[in-house]
């Protein structure tokens, strides 16, 4: 590159492309205010190939020298063809006015003493600009709030046609179809017959898939662990948190129901597994309307712990929340089921979750989306694999008791009009599983 004296240049006398005394004017306020960025295409005879509207207002700004770019190579015939080339290509390109908005818009709020017409763009044509694109965000917006509400008031519909059978169990007097290891499906829902503090069981259960959401009773019965806060207890926990957290989206919400006696085993557990510490993201009071005998007043509620998977340093998505999840409390008022309270099976009596289906589906649909799978370490009695069927999740179910597999099973035939399907069997003498 040269600068050439602008007395010794001349244009080329077959361009066809011509600039207005506006036009000039624009390009040189340009040049005054951002300088000669680009320089001229000329010939090894001063011709100019491309920069005519430069030249001109190089001209009328009284400019000495210009920035220059020879071009020797070309061919007579050749430089007729790159002058037209030059003219026309830019042509075929078109404005992006979304983005274009956005960079005015920037430019204005950043330096508003700026001359916005030093673009290129006259004031009134920029004001255009902005106003169709603000529009054009409202629009925007107002499709997806009314997506937004049209999902809402499906999923309402799904949820308000509550039945008495929602909660219903069967009975159960056949034979047990499952042994541990065993993954069953039906429908889109996977339920297998294992422990959930085995990080093999529930690797198997995901199948290399992950959750949106875990919402799980991992309250310990009185018979397996001591309430009050052991090794033993936290060693569990922790196994069942990192499994859960392993198997779920980053930022994932753990909803974990459970007693308070076991408040401090489920903390500490917590801490090495958890965002913020194990600090849970909210407490919520599940009040069930009835009460029980307690330790000193009567015991009317549950507690469900809210966590948060902790994040990868570079993730940065955003948490699900649905818009009618900003308007709940944490105390949840759902009367718990009375009946039946427990069930049996040949000579045992089994306790049933007590939690009604409706209260699983709204929490199901404050904090995940059509199609997302849920996680539940403790199918129980099935409560949730219905919760999820209703809200158009997929549940991905482990509970170890056969007797309580084979009640998951039955009630989700039943519910489904479907039969569950035996789809891996897990073989303890070769540790492999086979379909």
């Amino acid at each position: 590159m040269s600068l050439e004296p602008t007395q010794s240049l001349k244009i080329w006398e077959g361009n066809a492309r011509k600039h207005s005394k506006k036009q000039v004017h624009k390009i040189a306020e340009s040049i005054k205010s951002f300088g000669f960025t680009a320089p001229l295409l000329i010939d090894e005879d001063g011709a100019i190939l491309a920069g005519h509207g430069r030249y001109a207002a190089a001209k009328l700004l009284g400019l000495d020298l210009v920035p220059c770019i020879t071009l020797g190579h070309l061919t007579h015939q050749q430089k007729r063809a790159y002058v037209i080339a030059d003219n026309r290509l830019s042509d075929e390109s078109v404005w992006d006015y979304g983005i274009l908005a956005q960079e005015l818009s920037a430019i204005k709020i950043s330096d508003p003493y700026l001359d916005l017409s030093l673009t290129g763009f006259s004031l009134p044509e920029i004001e255009i600009v902005l106003t169709k694109e603000e529009r054009r965000h409202e629009r925007k917006l107002e499709r997806k709030q009314e997506k937004t509400q049209a999902r809402e008031e499906n999923s309402l519909k799904r949820i308000a046609n509550q039945t008495p059978q929602d909660d219903c169990l069967p009975q159960l007097s056949c034979p047990l179809r499952a042994q541990k290891g065993d993954i069953w499906q039906i429908g889109h829902h996977r339920i297998i017959c294992d422990d959930p503090s085995s990080d093999i069981a529930i690797n198997r259960l995901m199948g290399g898939s992950k959750a949106s959401l875990v919402i799980s009773d991992i309250t310990i019965p009185d018979d397996s662990f001591e309430y009050k806060k052991s090794d033993s207890t936290v060693a569990y926990y922790e196994a069942l948190f990192q499994n859960f957290s392993n198997s779920s989206h980053e930022k994932a919400i753990h909803l974990l129901f459970s007693q308070w006696k076991q408040w401090l085993s489920i903390t500490d557990a917590a801490q090495s597994v958890y965002s913020d510490h194990g600090i849970p993201k909210d407490v919520i009071i599940w009040d069930k309307g009835t009460s029980n005998q307690g330790s000193l007043y009567k015991s009317g509620h549950g507690i469900v712990f809210a966590f948060q998977k902790a994040q990868n340093s570079q993730d940065t998505s955003k948490i699900f929340f649905s818009d009618r999840s900003l308007q709940r409390s944490n105390v949840w008022s759902y009367q718990k089921l009375e009946k039946p309270l427990t069930f049996q099976y040949e000579n045992d009596e089994y306790e049933a979750d007590q939690r009604p289906v409706i209260m699983l589906c709204h929490a199901i649909e404050d904090l995940s989306q059509d199609g997302d799978i849920i996680l539940d370490g403790f199918g129980w009695t099935g409560t949730s694999l219905i919760a999820a069927q209703k809200t158009g999740r997929r549940a991905f179910v482990c509970e170890e008791d056969p007797v309580l597999f084979e009640t998951i099973l039955r009630r989700a035939e039943a519910f489904l009009c479907d039969e569950a399907k035996l789809v891996s069997r897990f073989s303890n003498s070769n540790k492999g599983a086979t379909s």
